[in-house]
């Protein structure tokens, strides 16, 4: 038996709950193998300027997902039913536990592209290689009940009510490197798109996760190329999410979305790295 906890929307309260997400003893399942289906189509060009450019299609069509059911929809569906506990197992009472299982859910089909592109130039000081690289996903279908044929468009949204992840529909790295026989240096700007918010407290939906920017930057010495006994080590630098931006805020008890943003904040490292 697995307990995780979590924060579930209580639809008869119309208030939110720290509660226990328990899966219970596995005897009895009755769960078939899930199956899929992975197509992908790439295509590449460079030239002898420098240019390179990388494009990827790529869907993916599961059946008979095995999952662990939505703690949230349970919920939804009937908030006084046998899988929800309640304290003093009172209609009204604070939710204590969940009861989620693993079962097949119907299908989950999601499509969408890779690509990088970079220039290279050379120049009398070292390269120089901008670049831009990044996801788009166009579909994150979710069928929740092959009975009824209900289908839930998973891209761009938190997912927060259903057994979907957080999807953003853009995911995209941008920078600049520079490297020449002493020094190497890099610079990048990640970019994840917004999310609608599923997620209901006190009857009313979330509204939107806002988009999440950061920039990271190294710069790596040679020291081998500057002193002659230090052949073979480095000096590295550099600092993640160097502006401190922090993740977009979320009304649940982390404050953020825990599956999509880092909430660190900006981390400064340094490493030597050297050979014997």
């Amino acid at each position: 038996m697995n307990t995780s906890l979590n924060q579930v929307s209580d639809p008869v309260t119309n208030g939110t709950a720290f509660a226990a997400v328990r899966t219970p003893d596995p005897s009895g399942r009755n769960l078939v193998p899930e199956q899929g289906e992975a197509i992908n189509l790439g295509f590449s060009y460079e030239t002898d300027t420098g240019f390179k450019f990388d494009l990827d299609y790529w869907r993916y069509n599961f059946t008979d997902v095995i999952i662990q059911e939505a703690f949230q929809q349970i919920v939804d569906a009937d908030p006084n039913g046998p899988n929800v506990v309640r304290a003093g197992g009172l209609p009204n009472g604070t939710i204590l536990i969940v009861l989620a299982d693993f079962v097949n859910a119907s299908s989950v089909k999601t499509r969408g592209f890779d690509w990088a592109i970079s220039q290279t130039f050379e120049t009398d000081f070292g390269t120089v290689m901008p670049f831009f690289e990044g996801t788009r996903v166009t579909d994150y279908e979710l069928q929740l009940d092959a009975a009824t044929n209900t289908v839930i468009e998973g891209a761009g949204n938190r997912n927060f009510s259903n057994f979907g992840a957080p999807t953003p529909k853009w995911r995209f790295n941008a920078g600049m490197a520079f490297n020449n026989e002493t020094h190497d240096a890099r610079f990048y700007v990640r970019h994840i798109s917004g999310l609608d918010d599923d997620q209901v407290i006190n009857g009313v939906e979330n509204g939107d996760i806002g988009s999440h920017t950061t920039v990271d930057a190294q710069y790596t010495l040679n020291l081998g190329s500057v002193f002659e006994d230090l052949d073979g080590s480095s000096l590295q630098v550099g600092a993640i999410n160097l502006f401190d931006k922090r993740p977009p805020r979320v009304a649940t008890n982390g404050g953020f979305e825990s599956r999509t943003h880092d909430p660190r904040g900006r981390m400064v490292y340094a490493r030597i790295q050297t050979r014997f």
